[in-house]
């Protein structure tokens, strides 16, 4: 009987296969079973910049940082050594213990950090201070969008559903400049006003983990090219100034050296108040963050983002390497600025 044709050449490639297998398994082996460093270090992101830098080990060789420690850590700015803090629990909002300096870094300045210690290899990184964002405008305007888009969501009181909700479009522009490769950001902070017999009594910060996906936070406009980073699982410690809100990061990729149009969606929520207590009223504003981001920040937030999206890689399906510019250990070293561009000035429906 007359074989297929199509035989040998599968048992080539899975002898291929099973060759590049052995060949990873053999590098996995080959890996250093020491712990490493983890730093998650934010300078630039507000007057204090927090050192975050932790201690993990390989899979195989769980509880080993038990036995390693970190000894000096230590920092330059433009080369001249920046001092650090231990917080006593003078410096609120911080951990007892955790290292931290108020030294501004104005755009332009190049960092360098390098750490040691017992049972642990030396890591190091740099990163330079990012300019702040361009000169900019924007215009608002309310729109409908098809419900499927950000789905039903209660309002912060929790008494109902927004089935079809109409959604404020931002349209931001700005130019950029043609010479550098730059990564921009951009958050909205809801805060939710408490007023009592119409005086204010309280102001509440919103973070967008509080809520359901896409409600009071920025919805990207059939823009590819735009990618939302959640920093509350990498930055939780470091994140000190903000909140720990979603926000859209972009380069300008499609838009090098020209004038940018960036348009966004976000819910505008309604005034409430409660049945059972009329003479307290909830109104919100919003507050437009505008960030420029170092490039080791960017690749950090886009290899989580493709992290997050991929089942494949979450399911151990499909190879994940995170970005890192630590070398010697894991994690991100990276500067970003923050513009406070005030609240947003939302017209009338």
């Amino acid at each position: 009987m007359k074989r297929p044709a199509y035989i040998l050449p599968l048992i080539v490639v899975l002898l291929a296969a099973a060759a590049s297998c052995e060949n990873t398994l053999l590098s996995l082996n080959g890996m250093d079973d020491r712990p490493i460093m983890v730093m998650n270090i934010l300078p630039g992101l507000g007057d204090t910049t927090v050192l975050v830098i932790d201690i993990a080990s390989p899979v195989g060789n769980a509880g080993s940082e038990g036995e390693a420690s970190i000894d000096l850590i230590s920092i330059t700015a433009d080369g001249k050594e920046v001092k650090l803090e231990r917080n006593d629990g003078s410096a609120s909002g911080l951990d007892i213990g955790m290292l931290f300096t108020d030294q501004p870094f104005p755009p332009g300045c190049r960092l360098d950090i390098s750490a040691s210690g017992a049972g642990i290899p030396p890591a190091k990184a740099a990163t330079t201070i990012p300019e702040a964002f361009p000169e900019f405008s924007y215009d608002l305007e309310w729109t409908k969008v098809d419900p499927g888009t950000y789905g039903a969501y209660p309002d912060m009181s929790g008494k109902y559903q927004l089935k079809s909700p109409d959604v404020v479009r931002m349209n931001l522009k700005f130019s950029d400049n043609a010479e550098t490769e730059d990564f921009y950001g951009v958050m909205i902070v809801p805060e939710e006003m408490v007023f009592h017999n119409d005086e204010l009594s309280g102001i509440n910060i919103c973070e967008s983990s509080y809520v359901k996906k896409g409600y009071n936070s920025l919805s990207v406009d059939k823009d590819r090219l735009v990618m939302i980073f959640n920093p509350r699982n990498h930055f939780g410690k470091s994140w000190n100034k903000w909140p720990l809100n979603s926000f859209v990061i972009f380069s300008d990729f499609d838009f090098n050296g020209k004038q940018a149009e960036k348009e966004f969606l976000f819910i505008n929520q309604e005034d409430y108040t409660y049945s059972e207590n009329p003479a307290t009223r909830y109104k919100f504003r919003y507050r437009l963050l505008l960030l420029r981001l170092s490039e080791e920040f960017y690749r950090y937030a886009e290899s989580s983002i493709i992290y997050q999206t991929s089942d494949l890689m979450q399911f151990g399906q499909a190879p994940y390497f995170p970005y890192t510019n630590v070398a010697g250990g894991a994690g991100t070293f990276s500067g970003l600025t923050v513009t406070d561009a005030g609240y947003l000035d939302i017209p009338e429906k």
